[in-house]
């Protein structure tokens, strides 16, 4: 199975964990899950494998850095998240979050990358599907 790796303020030392952990694995990484790093770390995190989760954060007004980032990692490397309860997206930071505003981060990932919503959606769907070996109805 992929792993789901939450980093938080620790990017150097989780690099470091997952480039020995990854010397030992064949196949499918994970996702770093509701990514907060730069491009650079990106980069280095799309090297090992991995896909790179975006949630609410994206959404908010001082989320330069990760918009840029959004905009340079391949599609097929992209999901979309909910961080529930906490992280909620824009406009409803503040609130207890859900599943339900994941919409909101798909809408941001769509303005940023010149896309549909709808288009947004289908790719991060199949990436999902890609990384988890989903079928169409959700079945492993």
């Amino acid at each position: 199975m992929p792993v789901i790796i939450h980093d938080r303020d620790a990017h150097q030392d989780v690099l470091t964990i997952l480039r020995d952990w990854r010397k030992s694995l064949d196949g499918r990484a994970g996702v770093m899950h509701s990514f907060s790093g730069d491009t650079r770390l990106a980069e280095q995190v799309l090297a090992l494998g991995f896909s790179i989760g975006v949630s609410g954060p994206v959404t908010y007004s001082n989320a330069g850095r990760l918009r840029e980032t959004v905009r340079a990692v391949p599609w097929e490397r992209l999901l979309i998240e909910t961080d529930a309860p906490y992280l909620t997206p824009h406009p409803h930071r503040g609130q207890r979050n859900e599943p339900a505003y994941v919409r909101w981060v798909a809408q941001a990932m769509a303005d940023i990358r010149g896309q549909a919503l709808e288009a947004v959606a289908a790719r991060t769907s199949a990436n999902a599907r890609a990384l988890f070996g989903w079928t169409d109805d959700g079945q492993r």
